[in-house]
């Protein structure tokens, strides 16, 4: 069918027949299964594209039958008007054959997510292809590959796949079947952590979602685990500002079971943290008050020695101090606490038993120390070989065996009496609570990297000692000296220098806290 408008400037031909419009025809005798879910997108998919290609209308879908424009001025706006309105009139058609072949429920989550989408948009509706793609996207099968990765995932995790792919090449090589299976389980727990969020989000009333998340996501902060975090995240953006039965948001929630990897969330909301710097509970309490509480016994008792356990809450209740508002420091809650009052409540019985700890390590160090000073004091007056009668010097003052001696017991002798002085100072220090944070952890570092010299130099003297006695004419006795020499030093490496790293780690190492990835909420 031909129509014809003409006026003073043109005569203009307008050609229904490019926009096909079967108005008598019945969807329902091709549609004969409704959309209801993603078990039923597969046959629905086939009917409706049958449909569509067997009348032409498969372009308004695939985008090959575009709208006109509708803001030509002049001789042709005549001619866009109505080529517009035809093809509107026919994306119509197509838009009621794929809303009408839809279950109530599916109708109802399609055109409420649709509208949101649109409400921006004044004058804007959406069309067939709008519809289309929704559904594609809402009930269609997950396309894992594409050329930015995984589709849904948060982008650290788009390497995932590429990397399950190279496994196996690389694994047959090296041989390494636990990071073989340890990846794969990572990788299967993050596909099914997004199928059930799919299931949630596309099977449930957005009101209800909360019901479905809320234990998953709590006990994953609980555990510190913040992939599992960042994804429901990613799926339910409204749980940032959920909260649980006792009224605590996530960043609450992290705070009080000492979540750092959900803490330093904030690190990555930029102004939007602020909301947490004033937040409080239902008795009162701020960030801080939380804070300052004592830390479930299952994060204690992953730190060694009542000491570091001290040290550690000491640097969450000063992270914490430094992110909230000020007046929130001296504020009071529903029992009439400052947070200050409520650490000092909370950690009295484990001040008590880091004192116990630093006290019981620094006494047990004293009386190596104080032994390491008397041997080798006593070495340093009787040299080996003795000293010249006439002249008073020692005999073997120009053996190079010696010369090592001498230096050795004098290094062994400084540090063990700098180590037995430092420990002294922390038998007699008063243990307050901010003590822990890095007065006393110092000293004790200090007291055991001496120790560790000392009793490194006192060996290695008197293995010289050894040589100048028993091998001046026997230079393979210098073997089993060496050997039993690297023995103690090697004990005490493995026993005792632990302790040393842990303490540098968590005083002058690098801050648990802070901004880790670039990830932004």
């Amino acid at each position: 069918m031909v129509s014809s408008s003409s006026n003073q400037y043109a005569t203009v031909e307008i050609k229904e027949e490019e926009y096909p419009y079967p108005s008598n025809l019945s969807a329902a005798s091709f549609i004969s299964v409704k959309l209801s879910g993603r078990d039923t997108y597969a046959i629905w998919k086939t009917q409706m594209v049958c449909l569509l290609k067997s009348h032409d209308m498969f372009g308004f879908i695939d985008g090959t039958l575009k709208s006109p424009q509708t803001d030509v001025s002049g001789k042709e706006k005549v001619d866009d008007h109505h080529t517009h309105r035809l093809w509107t009139r026919s994306d119509a058609l197509v838009k009621g054959w794929i809303l009408g072949s839809l279950t109530e429920e599916t109708l109802m989550y399609v055109l409420n997510r649709l509208t949101d989408k649109f409400q921006q948009q004044t004058n804007v509706d959406f069309t067939a292809k709008d519809v289309w793609y929704e559904l594609q996207t809402t009930y269609g099968p997950p396309k894992l590959q594409t050329t930015s990765g995984l589709v849904g995932l948060p982008q650290r995790f788009e390497g995932i796949y590429w990397i399950l792919k190279l496994l196996p090449l690389i694994l047959k090589m090296l041989r390494w079947p636990y990071i073989k299976e340890t990846v794969r389980t990572h990788l299967d727990a993050i596909l099914l952590l997004a199928s059930v969020c799919d299931l949630i989000r596309f099977r449930n009333d957005p009101m209800c979602y909360h019901q479905y998340y809320m234990n998953p996501l709590y006990e994953a902060i609980r555990q510190n685990s913040y992939d599992v975090v960042e994804y429901i995240l990613s799926y339910f953006p409204d749980a940032l500002t959920s909260a649980n039965e006792e009224g605590h948001n996530i960043i609450q929630y992290a705070v009080i079971n000492r979540s750092e990897n959900i803490y330093n969330m904030l690190y990555q909301m930029g102004e939007h943290n602020n909301i947490y710097r004033t937040v409080k509970d239902p008795f009162q309490n701020n960030l801080l008050h939380l804070a300052a509480r004592l830390a479930p016994s299952n994060k204690l008792n992953l730190i060694s020695g009542a000491a570091l356990q001290i040290q550690r809450e000491l640097q969450w209740f000063k992270e914490v101090e430094r992110f909230v508002c000020p007046l929130n420091i001296i504020q009071r809650n529903s029992f009439d606490e400052t947070p200050q009052m409520v650490f000092t409540r909370e950690h009295k019985d484990l001040v008590i038993e880091g004192e116990k700890w630093m006290k019981a390590t620094a006494e047990s160090y004293t009386i190596t120390a104080a032994l390491i000073v008397t041997v080798v004091f006593a070495a340093a007056i009787t040299v080996p070989g003795g000293s010249n009668q006439d002249t008073g010097l020692p005999v073997f003052t120009n053996n190079t065996a010696f010369t090592i001696f001498a230096i050795s017991d004098a290094i062994s002798l400084f540090a063990a009496v700098t180590s037995l002085l430092t420990f002294l100072s922390v038998l007699t220090a008063r243990f307050a609570e901010q003590d822990f944070l890095f007065k006393l952890p110092t000293k004790l570092i200090i007291g055991l990297a001496t120790l560790f010299i000392s009793t490194t130099s006192m060996i290695v003297a008197f293995g010289a000692t050894l040589y100048i006695v028993f091998g001046q004419r026997n230079s393979r006795i210098l073997i089993p000296i060496v050997v039993l020499t690297c023995l103690p030093i090697i004990s005490f490496v493995t026993l005792q220098f632990r302790l040393i790293l842990d303490l540098m780690s968590a005083t002058y190492g690098r801050s648990i806290f802070g901004k880790k990835r670039d990830d932004t909420f």
